[in-house]
């Protein structure tokens, strides 16, 4: 149906050279944190310190058409024969990086 459709797209300005991870093989990244802001003024916010980081199956290539390089979220990677080729989720919590 046409309102299912509306969620299997995505829409966001590209940006052609992005900060990569060389410990991963240049893979494209992100990272997501959960905080609550309990009031704006004055500023209160708490962060909650286990975030993770989501990267791309492949290492990042501008000219590439393959969506595995430049897509990081776990839901877009899903329907991605990469992302089940890995044997492993492509997502890394924020405190085992530092370790």
């Amino acid at each position: 149906s046409a309102a299912s459709d509306v969620y299997k797209r995505q829409a966001q300005r590209y940006v052609p050279n992005p900060l990569l991870v060389p410990s991963l093989g240049r893979r494209k990244f992100n990272v997501r944190l959960m905080a609550l802001v309990a009031s704006a003024d004055p500023l209160l916010a708490f962060v909650h310190r286990d975030g993770y980081m989501g990267h791309s199956t492949q290492a990042f290539d501008l000219g590439a058409v393959d969506e595995a390089v430049h897509l990081t979220g776990l839901h877009s990677q899903e329907s991605l024969k990469e992302y089940h080729a890995e044997n492993r989720t492509p997502a890394l919590a924020l405190l085992a990086l530092n370790q």
